[in-house]
């Protein structure tokens, strides 16, 4: 066969994949963060709540926070709010043993849960991944401060509109 002929294996260009870290996360993707999200809410709500759901939320608040900071949307008062909330929960976890949090502290959370969603449907994957290293790093550092503390030190919480 002459060499004209003979097949090619099409390999995807590095321009091929650079094009797709810029749109936006698969639909199946975003749907099953989604589910995941509302299942935490749901976990971290309920009467006797779960460790692991309360985990899930605190990192769901950073990564959300982080992709604010990337300029998806999301209220600032928000994390600040679901921060303390998540806070407050795990400490008093700590004492009595219950990871739940309570009617006011999930109606904050909630929100941010709600906010995530909206990110997520708008968020490029290099966005999103480029937000989820952060968290990774962030979860690594013993002892670290609070992004959402830094990033609103000497200000006063911005107001929720």
């Amino acid at each position: 066969m002459p060499r004209s002929e003979t097949p090619r294996r099409v390999r995807p260009t590095s321009a091929h994949w650079h094009k797709q870290y810029l749109l936006r996360m698969p639909d199946e993707l975003v749907s099953r963060c989604a589910l995941e999200s509302h299942l935490a809410l749901v976990g971290g709500c309920v009467e006797g709540g779960v460790k692991d759901a309360l985990i899930k939320l605190i990192r769901l608040t950073y990564l959300s926070f982080f992709l604010w900071e990337a300029g998806y949307n999301g209220e600032p008062s928000d994390f600040l709010e679901a921060e303390r909330a998540l806070d407050t929960a795990v400490n008093r976890a700590a004492e009595s043993g219950l990871w739940q949090l309570n009617e006011d502290e999930c109606a904050v959370v909630k929100r941010v849960v709600c906010e995530h969603d909206e990110q997520l449907h708008a968020v490029s994957m290099r966005a999103y991944l480029e937000a989820t290293k952060r968290l990774e790093l962030l979860l690594r550092r013993p002892q670290t401060r609070s992004p959402i503390q830094e990033h609103f030190r000497g200000e006063t919480a911005p107001a929720r509109t």
